[in-house]
C-alpha cells in the first residue's frame, strides 16, 4: 500500500503469472459519518484495468438517511433485485471509470409507536397499578425509556428484557407527573415489551380517589387501554368519564396486552384516546358487619348441560359457620332439590315457603371453615340440534359471598357465539375424558373419597383429644361428633370414635348434675355458698361450661359409689333419648362428569344478600349452516310443488 497526493495504490502480488477469471476481496475501513451534504463516496479504480463495471452500493447504519446530490458514471438500481431486503441501501450500476458520486447524509430520529394495558387495582388504602407497555420503535434503536408517573407513586418498579437501571428524572416535574428514565442494557430496535408496576396511596376513609394515565415521553404515538378491578368490599363508580376514555369490554383487549392479567376481572374497561387523562373513582365501602353470623369464604359451582336443556349443579361452599344454624337457599324456579351435605355428611333439609333451610353444624376448630356442599336440577332451555339460548341462574343465599367460580360444561359440538351475565368469563377450553366412566371408575373414586375421610376423621379425632386436655369438653365433643360421621365406612375406626363420643357425653352430663346438685343443696341446706368448681362452671363468662379432668375427678370424688352410680344410670338414659331423636342420612355422592367444552366465570365478591346471579349464553353447532338448512328447506317446498302440479295434470288427462 502507497500513497499518491490524495489517492492510495494498493498493489497486489500474485505467486506467478495469471490468466483467466480471478477474484479478490478487498475491505478498507474509513472514519465514520454522521451528518454531512455532498458527501463524496469512496470509489476502488484497477489502474491496469483496460474495462471496469460491476456495482455499488451504500449501506447506511440504523438512523441515517441517504439522499443522492450529484452521480456521474453510474445509474441507480433498485436494491431488492438484488437481494438486499434493508431499508434505505443505495444500488448503483458503473457505467464509465472513474465516476463520482456525492450523498446528503442526514440522521434520522426514531419513531416509537406505545400500545399500553394500564390495570389499576383499587383497596382500602392504595391503588396498585399495573401497565404493560408494548414499544414498537423504528428507523433507529433506543437505549433508554422515559415515562411520566404519579408523584406520590410508590415502590416503582419497572421489568422487561435488557433492563439495566431507572431512575426519577431530577427537576423534572410536571404538575401531578414526574418522569422517570428507563435505561437498557443496549439498543432496542423493533417490538419491546416493558412493564411498570407501582402503588398510589388513598386516604383513610376516603370517598374518591383519582387515576392519572401513565403517559410514554417521547414517543410518536400512544393508545391503549385502562381496566379498574376493586379489591376487597369497596364498591366503585365512575360518574363523571374524561373525553380521553371510551368504555369498551376487557374481551376486546389483546392477549399480548394481558400479561401477568389474565386472571384479573375488571370492573370497568375504556380504550385510551389521550394517554394524558384523570379519571375520578367514587369509593363506596361495604364493611364486614360484626353482626353476620357466618361468613363465605368461597363459592364454586359446577354445572352440566346436556343437549336437551336440563342442567345437574353442584355447589360447594366453604363458609365460616359462626352462630349461624340455618342456610337459606332459593333455587330457581322450577328447580329440583337433590340432597346437601355438610361438613361430608349428609343432612335432612327442610321447606319453608320458597326456601330451602339446611342446618349447619358448629365448627369444631375455632378459625377453620366447613364444606358445605348441594345438588339440583333444572332445565334452562329447549332441545335444539345446531343452536341452544341458555339462562343460567343460580340459587340465592342469605348471605354475601366472596370468591364466586361458576364452571360450566357443554358438548364439545358447541361454539360459544356470545354471552351475558353478571359474571366475567374467564376460559373457554375443551376437557377430554381421561378414563372411561363405569363401575370401576366410579368404586376406585368412592375409594378415594373414603380415604380422604378418613384422614379427615383422625385429624378431627385427634383434635378432640388435644381439646379435652386443654379443658374444652365442648369443642372436644363436636370433633368426636364429626370423627364419628365421617369414619361411617370404617367399621373399627368408627367404633373407637362413637366410644370416645359416648364417653365424653357421659362426662359432660354427669357433671352438669353433679354440679346443679351441688349448688342446689349448699344454698337450700345451710345457705352457704357453692364451691368453687361449682363457681367456675356457673360463671358467665364460661359460657361452654369449660372444666378439666382434674376438676371432673374432684367432683366424683365427693359422691359416695352409690350416688356415682345414681347419676351414672340417670345420665345414661339421658342420652340414650338423645341419640334415639337424632339421625344422620346416608346419601349417595353424585359425580359429575367434568369433559367437554369448560366454560369458567368468575367474580370477587356478591355484597348484597339474596344476589341476583345469572349467565346468559348463545351457542350454535359447530359445522351448522343457516344457509344449508334454508336451501334444503327450499329444496324440499320446490319437490313438494312440483309433486302437487304433477298431480293436478294426471287427474286433468
Amino acid at each position: 500500500e502507497a500513497k499518491n497526493g490524495d489517492s492510495r495504490i494498493i498493489t497486489l502480488h500474485m505467486n506467478g503469472r495469471t490468466e483467466g477469471q480471478q477474484q479478490f476481496a478487498i475491505s478498507l475501513t474509513g472514519p465514520g459519518v454522521k451528518t454531512a451534504k455532498a458527501w463524496k463516496t469512496p470509489q476502488l479504480l484497477f489502474r491496469e484495468a483496460s474495462k471496469q463495471r460491476g456495482s455499488f452500493v451504500v449501506v447506511p447504519e440504523q438512523g441515517l438517511r441517504l439522499q443522492v446530490t450529484t452521480r456521474d458514471g453510474l445509474t441507480q438500481l433498485d436494491p431488492q433485485k438484488s437481494g438486499i431486503k434493508q431499508k434505505g441501501v443505495l444500488a448503483f450500476r458503473v457505467l464509465q471509470t472513474p465516476w463520482s458520486l456525492a450523498l446528503d447524509v442526514e440522521q434520522v430520529d426514531a419513531w416509537v409507536q406505545v400500545t399500553s394495558l394500564q390495570h389499576a387495582a383499587v383497596g382500602e388504602a392504595q391503588v396498585k397499578v399495573t401497565t404493560n407497555l408494548q414499544y414498537q420503535i423504528e428507523n433507529t434503536g433506543l437505549k433508554s425509556f422515559r415515562l411520566m408517573l404519579p408523584v406520590d407513586a410508590e415502590n416503582v418498579r419497572f421489568t422487561g428484557e435488557q433492563v439495566a437501571d431507572f431512575l426519577a428524572v431530577k427537576d423534572a416535574v410536571n404538575g401531578a407527573l414526574q418522569t422517570w428514565e428507563v435505561k437498557l442494557h443496549r439498543r432496542m430496535i423493533g417490538a419491546y415489551t416493558l412493564q411498570a408496576t407501582y402503588q398510589t396511596p388513598v386516604a383513610a376513609q376516603a370517598a374518591e380517589t383519582r387515576l392519572l394515565g401513565v403517559q410514554a415521553a417521547e414517543v410518536n404515538l400512544q393508545r391503549g387501554f385502562v381496566t379498574i378491578q376493586s379489591t376487597g368490599r369497596l364498591q366503585l363508580r365512575v360518574d363523571a368519564l374524561p373525553a380521553a376514555l371510551q368504555t369498551a369490554e376487557w374481551q376486546s383487549i389483546p392477549r399480548a396486552l394481558q400479561q401477568d392479567l389474565t386472571a384479573s376481572s375488571a370492573s370497568f374497561a375504556y380504550r385510551l384516546v389521550d394517554p394524558a387523562f384523570v379519571l375520578p373513582i367514587k369509593l363506596e365501602r361495604h364493611e364486614a358487619t360484626k353482626l353476620l353470623p357466618a361468613r363465605v369464604n368461597s363459592i364454586t359451582l359446577k354445572s352440566v348441560i346436556a343437549d336437551s336443556g336440563a342442567m345437574l349443579t353442584e355447589i360447594r361452599m366453604e363458609m365460616l359457620p359462626g352462630d349461624k344454624r340455618l342456610l337459606s337457599v332459593r333455587l330457581p324456579k322450577d328447580a329440583n332439590f337433590w340432597f346437601a351435605y355438610v361438613n361430608q355428611n349428609g343432612v335432612w333439609p327442610w321447606r319453608e315457603g320458597d326456601q330451602i333451610l339446611i342446618p349447619l353444624e358448629q365448627k369444631s376448630r375455632s378459625g377453620a371453615a366447613i364444606p358445605v356442599t348441594l345438588f339440583y336440577s333444572s332445565q334452562i332451555g329447549s332441545p335444539s340440534s345446531d343452536a341452544i339460548d341458555l339462562q343460567l341462574l343460580a340459587p340465592k343465599f342469605d348471605l354475601p359471598l366472596e370468591n364466586i367460580v361458576w364452571n360450566i360444561y357443554l358438548n364439545e359440538k358447541w361454539d360459544v357465539k356470545k354471552w351475558t351475565g353478571s359474571l366475567q368469563k374467564q376460559t373457554d377450553r375443551i376437557i377430554r375424558s381421561r378414563e372411561a366412566v363405569d363401575m370401576q371408575s366410579y368404586l376406585l373414586s368412592e375409594a378415594t373419597q373414603q380415604r380422604e375421610k378418613t384422614k379427615a376423621a383422625e385429624q378431627q379425632l385427634s383434635l378432640g383429644n388435644k381439646s379435652l386436655e386443654q379443658g374444652n369438653p365442648l369443642q372436644a365433643r363436636r370433633a368426636f361428633e364429626n370423627a364419628a360421621n365421617l369414619s361411617q365406612h370404617d367399621t373399627a375406626f368408627n367404633e373407637d370414635a362413637r366410644v370416645q363420643l359416648h364417653n365424653i357425653k357421659l362426662q359432660q352430663t354427669i357433671v352438669g348434675l353433679n354440679v346443679r346438685n351441688n349448688g342446689f343443696a349448699n344454698i337450700t341446706s345451710n345457705g352457704t355458698a357453692p364451691d368453687a368448681i361449682t363457681n367456675k362452671l356457673n360463671d358467665a363468662s364460661n359460657r361452654e361450661g369449660n372444666y378439666t379432668q382434674q376438676d371432673a375427678k374432684q367432683l366424683l370424688d365427693r359422691n359416695s359409689a352409690d350416688e356415682n352410680a345414681a347419676f351414672y344410670r340417670c345420665a345414661e338414659r339421658l342420652i340414650q333419648q338423645q341419640d334415639a331423636a337424632v339421625s344422620s342420612p346416608a346419601v349417595i355422592q353424585a359425580s359429575i362428569p367434568e369433559q367437554g367444552r369448560l366454560l369458567t366465570f368468575s367474580r370477587s365478591v356478591a355484597v348484597d344478600t339474596q344476589a341476583d346471579l345469572q349467565i346468559g349464553i348463545e351457542a350454535r353447532a359447530i359445522g351448522a349452516s343457516p344457509f344449508a338448512r334454508f336451501a334444503t328447506l327450499a329444496i324440499v317446498a320446490l319437490l313438494m310443488a312440483l309433486a302437487a302440479y304433477a298431480t293436478r295434470a294426471f287427474r286433468a288427462v
